[in-house]
């Protein structure tokens, strides 16, 4: 993560930013930790110093122990990791699943869960929490407006990503879990929202490295890592604007820059004269080059670089037979 540019932020430094009190680095990500371990701490804080990284740990206040007994972080090991700049947050009080209301569980022990594991770090901390984690990911609208009471944030798990309209407490703060067996690659490809994309954009330039500023300022942009490919778009060019043909000798020119010669598709109508009394030869008239009336449709291939244009053009004879009849 490190490598490809990552930075951790805390909730704090979001909800902040969401508010238009702060900025964000290029590539803000959060690290949280789930239930409060000691191994989160005792093994993760060295690995995140190295790097300059700072997590989030939400705690079931209830199993946090007074003393060094047990598989959980005591009061004094979780202000250590504050001194560092991490942030502690509420993941209930005995980690109960919320949604699963009983004849001894009600909106009553709900309220509880999510209040008193935030007075609970504030009496040991001095730090009143903003972000509640759900125990097992379990919660319901009913819940997320209770807990949007207490907290700023209400997080259950799902794969997306949050931007500044996120609802942050009704199931828009979305978190993806991540486990041993996950590996570096599967890692970036949560966190990055463009691995692996490719972009399309539609530049007249077809060619080269200079994507030109139209507007006049001179704010022109260099393509790099990309390639020039048609699109197979048909484009109807204007005679006298994107070509001409001289009258004289036929010859046919490119006038916008925008395109590019390869070949041009073309169609010739043809008139011809029937032979009438008087007349001593069969005479063929040919539009556009005995006087009659003619047209061209040429058609372009539209492409970023590539103009593919053929030229298809209808032989059509007129004979005369034995008997002067065409």
């Amino acid at each position: 993560m490190n490598k490809s540019g990552y930075e951790t932020i805390t909730t704090t430094q979001l909800l902040d930013w969401q508010k238009g009190l702060g900025s964000l680095p290029e590539k803000p990500m959060i690290v949280s930790f789930d239930d409060g371990y000691q191994s989160s701490i005792v093994n993760g804080t060295p690995i995140m110093d190295l790097y300059g990284y700072v997590g989030v740990i939400g705690i079931i206040t209830g199993s946090v122990p007074l003393g060094d007994s047990g598989d959980k972080a005591n009061w004094t090991l979780l202000q250590s990791v504050v001194d560092k700049g991490w942030e502690i947050n509420a993941h209930s009080v005995n980690h109960l699943n919320m949604t699963n209301f009983s004849a001894t569980f009600d909106m009553t022990n709900v309220t509880y869960e999510l209040n008193q594991s935030r007075w609970d770090i504030y009496n040991n901390l001095g730090i009143m929490p903003k972000y509640f984690v759900y125990p097992y990911n379990a919660r319901n609208s009913t819940i997320d407006n209770e807990c949007a009471k207490y907290y700023e944030i209400c997080s259950a798990s799902s794969s997306g990503y949050i931007y500044k309209t996120t609802n942050n407490t009704h199931n828009e703060f979305f978190r993806k879990g991540l486990w041993d067996s996950h590996s570096n690659e599967s890692i970036l490809d949560v966190l990055d929202i463009y691995q692996n994309s490719k972009l399309k954009y539609n530049l007249n330039e077809n060619s080269g490295t200079i994507a030109h500023d139209v507007s006049g300022n001179g704010n022109d942009g260099t393509i790099d890592g990309a390639t020039w490919n048609d699109d197979g778009v048909d484009v109807a060019l204007t005679e006298d604007v994107d070509y001409s043909i001289s009258t004289s000798t036929g010859l046919f020119t490119i006038l916008n820059d925008d395109f590019q010669w390869r070949g041009i598709d073309t169609n010739w109508v043809y008139d011809y004269q029937q032979r009438n009394a008087g007349y001593e030869d069969t005479q063929t008239i040919i539009s556009g080059l005995a006087g009659g009336t003619s047209w061209l449709a040429i058609i372009l291939v539209v492409g970023f670089a590539a103009i593919v244009i053929s030229i298809l053009i209808n032989n059509f004879e007129n004979k005369e037979d034995e008997a002067g009849r065409y």
